[in-house]
């Protein structure tokens, strides 16, 4: 790797040298970059000159297109590199996050197909480098998530956009691959969380967009991470606050809580709150959807452990039903398969589901392989897909302990070698893109794709998709008899409401009751 200073207007390059890409004999002539106005060696370049000329154009434009307000500019850093994470809901959003920077040299990636034009040359010149994520342009092109963690090695800061690309809507969208391996790995001293917030206003100028520019408080980069991992939880919170209200469920429910096993708040430290506000009767929906001892009987024996740690005060709380073949589970993940497989050859395409596997002994007192296996064949169903397999990832544990098989890296690699060019992988045992979504598809499968030279298309997991957020309501008033009907999709019927005593075990007799107990 070679850097070269900014001073006096000499541009500053970080570079490797070249390397061949591997090719698959099968993959179409790859595009010409010749008409791009690419960085030199596709990598991070950062021209004095070119940047001040984008910083002149850029004050002398963004007041007379936008009515700016700015809140939260307190929060940028004083000292010390930082990734800006950002939302993205419109084209402006480079130009309008380029204003934090303080006029510093900082990092960015970008669309290859970007790169056009003047705005390609300004772009090139000005920090961004080029991701050609479907590999369709001859040369050699960083990783994005490595590159960007040399950028903030060296102690610049880079722009990023967690989502991945521009999202017209106020819901929390998956992270894309590599934003773990950024935070948690680079040498960087803060993140800096900014959303921009479009609105239609005309009082100051001719045009119709205001723009806001919200700034939150800088944590580390590993607290990005985090939050990465939570947003979901905490957008799907949002959306049912909004939802479970007196119109929805005839005032019977006055709030909503979260609670945790392994993080913040946790199951006693939300049990503390709900008894501190006054609630004597709660439900609770487990955020997995098909039954397993850690997904079903622990979290009931957590649940029990966190009210004995409250004591007497405790609320009551009873788990509604499992949600595995539930429309507004599996329709979403159906919609988003049919839209992608559709464009893509039949025959050279592989589908993929995908769920944590656990172990033998665990899978044998419970029936999540057979409800995985139904859940499967019932969203490539209505996906018009005929070939699929379900593959496990997240495996963890002692290698001697036989855990269910086949792992999905090693099912892409063998069906790579059998032909396929096109890999769809839904994760359909996870309801959002935590930890183990991210790393083991979104890093380790997408970089052994990139590997093997095929294609990855990773569908989303339900997230706080409206029809998911529906269902939740429909099983909060199932449970409150305010809804008789229990929609299901299959032969096998909705799940029970209350489970029988063994239902779930670990493979050993458990260490508490798993039923928690009521009042009479």
């Amino acid at each position: 790797m070679q850097i070269t200073s900014t001073n006096s207007g000499i541009p500053r390059t970080l570079n490797r040298q070249p390397q061949a890409p591997a090719q698959s004999p099968e993959q179409p002539k790859k595009k010409s970059t010749t008409g791009l106005q690419l960085p030199p060696n596709n990598r991070y370049h950062w021209d004095d000159k070119v940047a001040k000329r984008v910083r002149l154009v850029r004050n002398a434009v963004l007041p007379l297109a936008f009515r700016m307000t700015d809140e939260g500019f307190e929060n940028i850093p004083k000292d010390g590199n930082f990734i800006l994470s950002s939302t993205h809901q419109g084209m402006p959003d480079a130009v309008l996050a380029s204003r934090l920077m303080d006029d510093k040299p900082f990092g960015a990636m970008a669309d290859i197909n970007q790169f056009k034009g003047i705005v390609g040359k300004a772009m090139s010149g000005s920090g961004a480098f080029p991701v050609d994520r479907y590999k369709e342009y001859e040369g050699d092109f960083p990783k994005p998530a490595e590159h960007a963690k040399e950028i903030l090695n060296t102690g610049e800061s880079f722009l990023l956009y967690p989502e991945g690309r521009i999202f017209n809507d106020d819901r929390v969208h998956p992270f894309q691959p590599g934003v773990g391996k950024i935070c948690v790995d680079s040498n960087v001293k803060y993140a800096l969380p900014v959303a921009h917030d479009y609105r239609k206003d005309r009082e100051f100028h001719p045009v119709e967009t205001g723009v806001g520019v919200l700034l939150s408080a800088a944590v580390t980069g590993a607290g990005l991470w985090a939050a990465a991992q939570g947003g979901l939880a905490g957008g799907i919170a949002g959306a049912l606050t909004g939802l479970i209200s007196g119109a929805v469920l005839g005032g019977s429910i006055g709030a909503v809580y979260f609670g945790n096993r392994n993080w913040h708040p946790l199951l006693a430290d939300t049990l503390r709150q709900m008894s501190a506000d006054g609630v004597k009767k709660s439900l609770a929906f487990f955020t997995s959807a098909f039954s397993s001892y850690s997904g079903c009987r622990q979290y009931r024996e957590n649940i029990l452990e966190a009210r004995v740690a409250v004591g007497d005060t405790a609320p009551e709380v009873d788990k509604l039903r499992a949600f595995w073949n539930h429309p507004g589970f599996l329709g979403p993940m159906a919609d988003s398969m049919r839209a992608v497989y559709a464009g893509l050859e039949a025959q050279k395409t592989a589908v993929l589901f995908t769920a944590h596997s656990i172990p033998n002994s665990m899978a044998e007192n419970c029936r999540y392989e057979q409800q995985l296996q139904e859940a499967c064949r019932l969203v490539a169903e209505q996906a018009g897909v005929s070939e699929y397999e379900l593959d496990y990832q997240s495996r963890s544990g002692s290698p001697q302990t036989p855990w269910l098989e086949p792992d999905v890296c090693d099912r892409i690699r063998q069906l790579a070698e059998a032909g396929k060019t096109d890999m769809v992988v839904l994760p359909i045992g996870f309801i959002s893109d935590h930890m183990e979504v991210l790393y083991d598809l979104d890093t380790e499968a997408l970089e052994l794709c990139q590997e093997l030279g095929v294609r990855l298309h990773r569908l989303p997991t339900v997230g706080t998709h409206p029809e998911f957020v529906k269902m939740i309501v429909e099983l909060v008033r199932e449970r409150c008899g305010l809804q008789s009907e229990k929609r299901s999709l299959g032969s096998q019927g909705p799940s029970h409401d209350v489970c029988p005593s063994n239902c779930c075990l670990a493979g050993a007799a458990p260490r508490r009751p798993a039923q928690v107990p009521s009042a009479p």
